[in-house]
């Protein structure tokens, strides 16, 4: 996969042009609110300039001001809090994908090629299983970026599953016990992997 394309970078475009994407952009969102504040403003402004006293008294918004920055400081914490929770659980998911797959490639046996592919083919399920979990989460559909990591019966059957990540999990836990039963690894291992 090409980073560039995907990563904005200043070498390759002129960050002038990203302000005026409108896709993935928040602006689309926020635009009727700051429209509305503006013309708000613009109205407030012309009442002034024409005599019209719109005045408030000074210690009147004090209070609603003291209470809404409180307001937004706990909003923003909390918000903060949860994605960092969730960036730390996504954190260690990624290294226990790559633990496990550490553990795979050292500890089960080969005793022909096609134990080989097999192993290959599972670790595969664990970058599909981390890239599902990620599908699942977000509640997108499976879509294509697993199609490079499974074989296709795999991923027309995960197609059609209410919870992907858990049918690979389940596959990956197959092909443990497989290993088991052929004593590629004996039960200690297994033990240890999963």
């Amino acid at each position: 996969m090409n980073r560039g394309k995907l990563l904005p970078n200043s070498n390759h475009r002129p960050w002038f042009r990203f302000i005026w994407q409108w896709q993935g952009s928040v602006i689309p969102a926020i635009l009727p609110r700051v429209s509305a504040c503006a013309f708000f403003a613009l109205g407030v402004t012309c009442l002034y300039y024409f005599g019209i006293n719109v005045a408030l008294p000074l210690k009147s918004g004090l209070v609603p001001s003291i209470v809404l920055g409180l307001l937004l400081v706990f909003r923003t914490n909390t918000a903060y809090e949860r994605y960092w929770e969730g960036r730390k659980l996504w954190g260690t998911l990624i290294n226990t994908v790559r633990n496990l797959s550490r553990t795979i490639w050292v500890i089960i046996k080969e005793n022909d090629s096609s134990d080989r592919t097999e192993k290959i083919t599972t670790l595969k399920l664990l970058i599909a299983f981390a890239i599902a979990t990620k599908l699942q989460l977000r509640s997108e559909p499976v879509n294509e970026e697993l199609e490079l990591f499974l074989p296709q019966e795999g991923y027309n059957k995960l197609c059609t599953m209410s919870h992907p990540p858990l049918e690979i999990a389940f596959w990956i836990g197959d092909y443990l016990q497989q290993q088991y039963e052929k004593q590629a690894i004996d039960s200690y291992q297994l033990t240890a992997i999963v």
